[in-house]
């Protein structure tokens, strides 16, 4: 499931790593931080920096889920192409 979301949410051109990536994916499923440190074998800290460069290369806040309704958005916008 996470190989088909990163191939249809394009972001690469936007800047983003890999690792960017994978941790807006997990975004897009709801996840907290702690969360998604566990899944990627990740320390928090490590994933809350990585959510603040997501955050400035997108040009979006994460206040009040912000992040998280993007990440949704750039994705049903690739699945309608």
């Amino acid at each position: 499931m996470a190989a088909e979301i990163s191939q249809q949410i394009e972001l690469r051109p936007m800047g983003l790593t890999e690792r960017e990536k994978q941790v807006l994916e997990q975004v897009t499923t709801a996840r907290s931080p702690r969360q998604i440190a566990h899944q990627l074998g990740l320390a928090e800290r490590t994933i809350k920096s990585h959510l603040s460069s997501i955050e400035r290369k997108l040009g979006i806040e994460r206040k009040q889920g912000r992040l998280r309704t993007a990440a949704r958005d750039t994705k049903r916008e690739q699945l309608a192409k």
